[in-house]
């Protein structure tokens, strides 16, 4: 671990993932806002030129056992004077359907996705608790909203996040700590891989009409995302320290970031409504008839 000076009065936010993708792109937007930055990788050769920039490096692996987590984060904590705001922004891609995809794909995408988000969350909530202050940024995806084919376990990792960050946040808010969801679209980050997005799992013909376009979509998009990162990361910023689009406004429990998540968000809710409007009496008649 190691250590770069930073003024006392500035927050320090702490990020998992930061070797790419969002977690690079919020730590140098952090940096250019005099923000103390934590910036973790599990291997940190990987993050060593964030250290010239004024990040304060740390190894993290979210799929560390929690005691090994729980005492890494006292040590941060410590060093820093106490974390403010934890961004759980590890995670990555397993393309395939269902059926083609393996147990052990299920354990590598929830391994990093959802329980290494767990243990992370869970190594620093007694430090917030002591504190009665701190903020969890949980970033999940427009897949956290909406489900795709060829991506169900990448899906079923985001709509994890989504429902664990709502019941937290029901959970630690008389506590004083707060949580919010972010749901990125697509931005022109590595994510899909500098050397190409991931290979879609799949042989078996039936799904063709399903894994073919995946592949094609994620090898149009890759380099191509039509999203800025940077403009990305200040909006969290923003929305987590109330300032620019942040100001006079409630940190959010979901903050869409794209138009596309936009998009996203706001069809989900008309298909919702949709089958509500079909459904309401026939859904509401199920109760016993005694009740009133």
């Amino acid at each position: 671990m190691s250590s770069s000076s930073a003024s006392p009065s500035t927050s320090t936010w702490f990020i998992t993932g930061c070797s790419g993708g969002f977690g690079r792109e919020l730590v140098l937007a952090l940096l250019s806002r005099n923000q103390r930055v934590v910036a973790t990788a599990r291997k940190l050769d990987s993050i060593k030129d964030l250290e010239k920039k004024g990040a304060v490096l740390a190894q993290w692996d979210v799929t560390d056992e929690l005691e090994v987590l729980q005492k890494k984060a006292k040590e941060i904590d410590e060093l820093v004077g106490g974390v403010g705001v934890v961004v759980n922004n590890a995670g990555f891609l397993v393309a395939g359907t269902f059926e083609e995809t393996s147990p052990a794909d299920d354990h590598r995408q929830f391994d990093t996705n959802v329980f290494g988000f767990l243990n992370t969350t869970r190594a620093f909530l007694p430090l917030f608790r002591s504190r009665n202050s701190g903020t969890f940024v949980n970033i999940s995806s427009i897949a956290g909203v909406q489900g795709y084919g060829a991506s169900g376990l990448y899906c079923s990792s985001k709509f994890a996040i989504e429902g664990i960050t709502e019941s937290l946040a029901a959970e630690v808010s008389h506590l004083g700590i707060r949580c919010t969801i972010v749901e990125p679209g697509y931005f022109r980050t590595n994510f899909l891989g500098a050397g190409g997005p991931p290979k879609v799992v799949g042989s078996i013909a039936d799904y063709h009409a399903v894994t073919e376009p995946m592949e094609a979509a994620l090898n149009a998009y890759n380099g191509k995302q039509p999203g800025d990162p940077s403009k990305g990361s200040h909006l969290i910023i923003d929305a987590v320290l109330g300032e620019g689009w942040g100001k006079g406004k409630e940190l959010p429990l979901r903050l869409p970031l794209g138009p596309d998540a936009v998009a996203t968000l706001e069809a989900k809710a008309r298909e919702n409504l949709k089958i509500l409007e079909e459904w309401r009496e026939a859904s509401a008649s199920t109760n016993h008839e005694d009740v009133v």
